[in-house]
């Protein structure tokens, strides 16, 4: 029956009707014997031995003579048995030219699947070749053949050969059965399709159009030609190209093949490109493109999902790499991708004259059907007593495979129909989506995701092997076998947390929960993968039955105990929650970890608790508006919106071949509209009035991410949720200011700002001269409001006024436009090109007097004035420009790579020294720092605290790290950065100016100082007695707390231990301090600016060591490892080490990979 399709895209047929097809591969051997006599055929790089067409030919006619001696006639089967070498395509050309039909086996499978073959195919004789040996076979009694290739370069008649394929090419009928293709047999036994070889070479002719190849070109063989990719992809397409063929039997020297004869074409399957990806993050091949030859033109993969990671490398080698897709019963290739219309996860344009659809109908909707004049003749099935049945080649074949077409007309595979597991809640899901997120991971070889009737998808996971050892080598575990290793409790804690992270993308329902550590691959010898490695997921399953079993048993996966090497993954979220009230036992995470150490209580410093809480996943919700945003930018870029258009300056371009692009205006009103309409305003904005209610580590999270990709976004975003009216009205704006005012906000109509500095009152805001006079139910404001970010026409004002000499927390609503009480003033600022900052003049403007925010009262019961709002705000915008900051630093990292990429000194690129790479190692550090501290601030005042002392820190943190980051990145553009429009230059003053922002470092350093000691243990308790005892606690606590102790990392675990000790110093000399100059002590600002540095360090180093030691990467680790060695040895007057500078260039090096798009 016809099927109702909604999409069709039908191949290109070009060049069919100019060109004269072949009808059989005989003529196409006949045309390389006329055409390419001398040329090279065959190459054995790893022994220099090379075969001409013309040897190639001759050999394959005596081969073709023997098998008719033999007895055996065209149309009788041949069983052909041998591994990947020189001799199989003797051999598949000599069943050609005799007519019989090939049957190629591989030489991996069993004896007992040779057996079984053997009886289904029902041969006329048995063809060995490559020296292989099969003891059940020759016992058969059947006509034996046994092929080598022989080398010699005897003279050959060319006339004679010429005529003998003639010959043959006129006794061959190019629709009878030729060869039989077999199925990977992934899903059951596999089947026998039967090719003529006018369907073959069809297929090969259309193959070899996609690639443009020469007739010089050399393809690298390395899959076995019993393989129907390789046997059409690779042995076929190269008949029909005329070029050579490295055949390499070794796969474990491709390599060294690729060097002595450089391939313009690789074909191969995903874990082989997987493996090169590996072994360039590894830092093994430094040159991709060389590695290969240099030569290469395209690389397919083929048989299974690629990785998203090993395209990125590839692509930031500049090693195209694109995907194919086809069927043993297809051809086998059905569409492939190319260099020119490459895209990630699309398989390419079907071949011409195939029809690629996708099926609407209801009970296989989204299966991807095809018509091709490439489909079998015949299958033989073993479900049905191996009967051979014809296929009709004129209707659509049904892949099983679901797909897309997309909007370029390429195919794109999603899964299959058949490959559809059931949980015990009835939820349905595709394993293979599971799959391809765990693989992703490095660590992460193959894997095979089960759960039938089970209450959570469970998986079975090949480790790759080196990262096994160099885990072992991280956590300096003693192990004695293979089997101890993978049953090591941190490495199986390091791999449940990686896989929760890369998993947090997946539908919780659908998240492995529990995992199993194979000690060895999945492999043909195991009989749990196919020769294109292929996975067999029933097979696996079964083979770890007793797995499965156990799982079955347990209702709930943290309960019992578990058998050896399983593994399991906590809900990070459900986690957080259970915890969280933990955390309210200490108002401070800083006070904690400088007075207390390892006895504070609940989540101690709350370093760990925090990084569990940074690498959880963010809500969908959010995360949705997130993209959009993003999207919206995009768009609003192409279209030229996002600015605002300024006069041109009347200077010239710079002589360059790229200069910057002319200097652009502030955030549009256009962009601003079209981000509101995304959400993104309302992101703070709790659910009952119109916004996502995310919390403040989402909404911290999503600033750092908006800041990677415009920073001048995410600082909107940050002053109207943080220090603006969002986070102010909705903690202590009464029923009807929310009502009023939250759902205006969330829309964004109006954006509001934050206005407290006056011309003479920045950091002392106690010198504030701005107030609120009562005329009758309204009040006058008077006063000037400068340096205020975001404040243009329209917006909502937080300001901070006095009222009957108290401060008090007013919202204003700006004017449209200039009015005789209000004055927008503009002024030149270096900073902040994009966004707008300007002064605010009032005189008697008019506000109406419940627009005035009410603090309410402290936990002591006192009433508190407007003071308290600023503080609550300024607590999350110092946060908040820490994340801010760390995405920041993230985009000028992207931009000195890709600029020190482009840039080349002495014939070389400028990220080969070791100077830039060091400069590239730094604000990768800085990022991972500002990420992290960022996180743990937001994490406490998530959890009710006000975090005052920690946004403190983080702030001035924060602040440093983005200034040097600026510097380093002009270290490495240069002059360039000072011409106009250089993204660099023209945002430097900001990158200063965060440093000022919301107070400046090294008066909030003091400030930070003057708290904490308030808070010292005896402030309450004066005794001599009390004051011995807190000493020799502190003197006795060098053991690392239950939160250190807890690190996977020993290199993290011993920078951990450096830390806390110098925290344990810092509090002791705060206390000597303290005792020595009493009150008096404020006044040596110099001392205590120091301590304070010092303190802030310290704890800068455990946030970011936990924060690593969670994302469990080893980029985070190195970055961490590099941050912590900076700040140890600059306290500790000591110069880093060879190994410390050799680290950070390793770290730079990383990133050139990282932040290539």
């Amino acid at each position: 029956m016809e099927k109702t399709l909604h999409a069709s895209v039908e191949g290109s047929s070009r060049g069919w009707a100019n060109e004269q097809m072949p009808a059989s591969l005989v003529e196409l051997l006949l045309q390389r014997c006329e055409t390419s006599f001398d040329h090279l055929a065959i190459i054995d790089s790893l022994t220099g031995n090379k075969l001409k067409w013309g040897q190639l030919l001759s050999q394959s006619v005596a081969v073709a003579e023997r098998i008719e001696a033999a007895g055996m006639t065209a149309g009788d089967r041949v069983l052909h048995i041998g591994p990947h070498s020189t001799a199989w395509p003797i051999v598949d050309f000599g069943c050609l030219l005799s007519g019989v039909v090939h049957v190629a086996l591989h030489a991996e499978e069993s004896q007992s699947e040779q057996d079984r073959h053997l009886q289904l195919f029902k041969p006329s004789g048995i063809v060995l070749s490559g020296g292989i040996r099969c003891r059940s076979l020759t016992q058969q009694d059947l006509p034996l053949l046994e092929v080598q290739v022989n080398w010699s370069t005897d003279r050959i008649d060319r006339g004679s050969l010429r005529n003998s394929i003639a010959e043959r090419l006129q006794r061959c009928d190019p629709d009878a059965p030729a060869a039989v293709l077999i199925s990977s047999g992934t899903t059951g036994r596999p089947k026998g399709f039967v090719h003529s070889q006018r369907s073959l070479v069809t297929n090969a002719a259309a193959s070899a159009v996609e690639f443009l190849e020469e007739p010089d070109d050399v393809r690298l063989s390395w899959l076995p030609q019993s393989h129907a990719l390789a046997r059409v992809g690779d042995l076929y397409t190269t008949v029909v190209r005329g070029g050579a063929l490295n055949v390499v039997r070794d796969r474990r020297r491709i390599l060294e093949a690729c060097k002595k004869a450089p391939p313009a074409a690789i074909l191969g399957v995903p874990i082989f490109y997987d493996r090169l990806a590996r072994a360039v993050q590894q830092g093994k091949i430094t040159n991709l493109c060389e590695a290969l030859g240099g030569r290469v033109r395209v690389c397919v993969s083929g048989g299974a999902p690629l990785r998203q990671l090993t395209a990125r490398i590839f692509q930031q080698h500049d090693v195209p790499l694109v995907e194919g897709y086809g069927l043993a019963e297809a051809g086998p290739v059905v569409a492939v991708s190319n260099p020119r219309c490459m895209q990630a996860g699309a398989v390419g344009h079907s071949l011409r004259g195939i029809e690629v659809a996708i099926s609407d109908r209801e009970s296989d909707i989204g299966q991807v059907v095809i018509r091709t004049p490439c489909r079998a003749l015949s299958v033989i099935d073993p479900a049905r007593d191996g009967a051979e049945f014809p296929i009709d080649n004129t209707a659509w074949l049904e892949t099983g495979d679901t797909g897309v077409i997309d909007g370029d007309g390429q195919l794109r595979i999603t899964g299959r129909i058949d490959d559809i597991l059931t949980l015990s809640n009835g939820t349905k899901f595709s394993p293979v989506d599971v799959e391809a997120v765990m693989l992703e991971e490095p660590a992460v070889a193959q894997v095979c995701v089960a759960g039938e009737g089970l209450p959570r998808p469970v998986a079975f996971i090949v480790p790759e092997p080196l990262m096994v050892r160099e885990l072992l080598k991280r956590f300096r575990c003693r192990v004695w076998s293979r089997s101890q290793a993978l049953s090591h409790p941190k490495v199986l804690q390091w791999f449940a947390r990686t896989i929760g992270i890369h998993q947090r993308i997946l539908p919780r329902p659908l998240r492995v929960a529990q995992f199993v550590l194979v000690d060895h691959p999945f492999d043909v010898a195991h009989g749990e993968a196919t020769e294109s490695f292929k996975i067999k997921r029933r097979v696996i399953v079964n083979n770890f039955s007793r797995y499965m079993k156990f799982f079955e048993r347990q209702a709930d996966c943290t309960q019992g105990k578990l058998l050896p090497r399983v593994g399991v993954i906590k809900d990070m979220e459900k986690k957080n929650s259970d915890s969280a009230s933990q955390s309210k036992s200490t108002t401070s995470w800083l006070n904690a970890a400088l007075w207390q150490g390892r006895n504070s209580m609940g989540h101690g410093s709350g370093f760990s608790y925090a990084a569990d809480r940074m690498v959880a996943e963010l809500s969908s919700e959010v995360s949705g508006v997130i993209d959009n945003a993003i999207e919206a930018i995009d768009k609003l870029r192409d279209a030229d919106e996002l600015y605002d258009k300024i006069e041109a300056i009347s200077t010239p371009d710079a002589p360059l071949v790229d200069p910057p692009m002319p200097p652009t205006g502030k955030l549009s009103k256009v962009a601003e509209q079209v981000l509101g309409q995304t959400g993104l305003w309302g992101l703070f904005v709790p659910h009952v009035y119109g916004g996502t209610g995310c919390s403040f580590r989402e909404l911290v999270q999503a600033v750092a991410r908006l800041a990677s990709i415009n920073p001048t976004v995410a600082g909107l975003l940050s002053v109207h949720s943080t220090i603006g009216a969002v986070s102010a009205v909705t903690t202590f704006g009464s029923e009807d200011q929310q009502q009023y005012w939250l759902p205006q906000l969330a829309e964004g109509h109006p954006l509001s700002v934050f206005a407290a500095t006056e011309p003479d009152a920045g950091c002392d805001l106690h010198r504030i001269s701005s107030r609120l006079e009562r005329d009758g139910r309204r009040l006058l404001l008077t006063g000037t409001k400068m340096f205020i970010t975001g404040a243009t026409y329209g917006r909502l004002v937080k300001l901070l006024a006095l009222f009957e000499e108290k401060p008090v927390i007013v919202l204003v609503q700006l004017p449209q436009s200039n009015t005789p009480h209000f004055t927008l003033q503009s002024y030149g600022l270096h900073p902040l090109k994009h966004a707008h900052n300007n002064a605010l003049n009032f005189q008697q403007f008019s506000i109406d007097s419940s627009c005035v925010l009410s603090p309410g009262t402290g936990p002591d019961g006192q009433e508190r004035d407007g003071m308290s709002i600023v503080w609550h705000g300024l607590n999350r915008g110092r946060v908040a420009l820490a994340a801010q900051a760390s995405g920041t630093i993230r985009l000028l990292l992207k931009q000195a790579v890709l600029y020190s990429g482009k840039r080349f000194t002495w014939g070389q690129p400028i990220q080969t020294r070791e100077l830039v790479l060091g400069r590239l190692g730094r604000m990768a550090a800085a990022q991972l720092v500002c990420e992290a501290l960022s996180g743990w601030s937001a994490s406490l005042i998530d959890d009710g605290c006000s975090g005052e002392y920690e946004a403190i820190l983080t702030k001035i943190i924060a602040s440093r790290c983005l200034r040097q980051a600026a510097v380093d990145a002009l270290g490495i553009h240069g002059g360039r950065a000072f011409l106009i429009g250089h993204p660099l230059g023209d945002s430097f003053h900001d990158h200063f100016a965060a440093g000022v922002y919301e107070g400046e470092s090294d008066l909030l350093g003091l400030a930070l100082l003057k708290g904490i000691t308030k808070h010292h243990p005896l402030a309450s308790k004066r005794t001599l007695l009390a004051w011995i005892q807190w000493r020799i606690s502190r003197s006795l606590q060098w053991f690392p707390p239950r939160e250190d102790a807890a690190l996977l990392d020993s290199e993290l675990q011993s920078l951990a231990t450096q830390a806390r000790r110098n925290l344990v110093a810092a509090s002791i000399e705060t206390d000597r301090l303290l005792r020595t100059h009493g009150r008096k002590l404020a006044e040596q600002q110099l001392i205590l600016t120091d301590l304070s540095d010092r303190i802030q360090g310290f704890i800068s180093c455990l946030a970011v060591i936990h924060y690593a030691d969670r994302r469990a990467d080893i980029d985070s680790v190195s970055a961490a490892v590099c941050w912590c060695h900076s700040i140890l040895s600059e306290y500790s007057g000591k110069s880093l080490t060879v190994d410390n500078y050799r680290r950070l260039a390793e770290l730079g090096r990383s990133c050139l990979q990282t932040y290539v798009s």
